[in-house]
């Protein structure tokens, strides 16, 4: 797939993406279970984490009514005052189906204990693997979401 992007701008992408603050909104992301229908206590944490990284910035929590299937779901909105970025709603996939009993998660995770914590990468290249549950549905997605949110906003130095 190198071959597939030129150099340049596979260098400015690379150049572009803050890392360290891609993993430590993975980690915020993932330091709890988050089951389906109660992603509130996640969207909380995740609203506090961004607080204080990026106190420049407006985060807010926007609880979805209760409903048989939705007990606990919420919304995370971020608002900027700086440059020309809009606000960025955060709605889809807050949460990782997991509960954090084992019995009930073993089928996702095919695991007999609760799910490991995010596993940051080691290594140098392409041997970099950032690994935990929900990275592949939308955690990663979210964790970009936020970082490009802050650097669009002026809120990246």
């Amino acid at each position: 797939m190198d071959d597939e992007v030129p150099a340049a701008l596979r260098r400015a992408a690379e150049e572009a993406i803050d890392e360290a603050g891609v993993l430590d909104a993975l980690a915020a992301l993932g330091a709890e279970h988050s089951p389906y229908g109660r992603e509130r206590a996640t969207a909380h944490r995740l609203a506090d984490w961004a607080a204080a990284r990026w106190p420049e910035l407006s985060w807010r929590v926007d609880p979805l009514d209760p409903t048989a299937a939705l007990p606990d779901s919420a919304n995370l909105v971020g608002s900027s005052a700086l440059g020309t970025a809009p606000e960025l709603l955060l709605y889809s996939h807050l949460d990782t189906s997991l509960t954090g009993g084992a019995e009930f998660d073993a089928p996702i995770t095919g695991l007999d204990a609760p799910a490991p914590e995010l596993i940051r990468p080691a290594g140098t290249g392409a041997e970099r693997v950032v690994s935990g549950f929900g990275l592949g549905v939308a955690r990663a997605a979210t964790a970009a979401a936020l970082v490009g949110f802050a650097a669009a906003a002026g809120a990246c130095r």
